[in-house]
């Protein structure tokens, strides 16, 4: 009892902060832009799965798919950051300002 109660208060804490953090986005941001997050978020998931795959989809005037599809998700991966980098805030601090 003495440790599972602990043990539950931070599971508990722990999710409320994941779901709490993620949101964080600026009030200016619009609605196109968390779509394109979520967008290049699933190409990056994508990307990686045929990269991993036994059996990547084709590309055309592409011979070596694992790599192709490896860079595909780096690229996203960095166009994911340069986004969140413009709409997220910067801190808590920032996000507490902004309200």
């Amino acid at each position: 009892m003495f440790i599972t109660v602990p043990c539950l208060i931070l599971l508990a804490f722990g999710s409320f902060v994941a779901v709490w953090v993620e949101p964080c986005f600026r009030n200016s941001t619009s609605s196109i832009l968390l779509v394109r997050l979520q967008k290049i978020r699933q190409l990056a998931y994508w990307a990686y799965r045929e990269s991993q795959s036994k059996q990547p989809q084709p590309v055309p005037l592409q011979k070596d798919l694992k790599k192709y599809y490896l860079d595909l998700h780096q690229r996203c991966m960095q166009e994911e950051q340069k986004l969140l980098d413009e709409i997220h805030y910067k801190n808590f601090k920032d996000a507490f300002l902004d309200h």
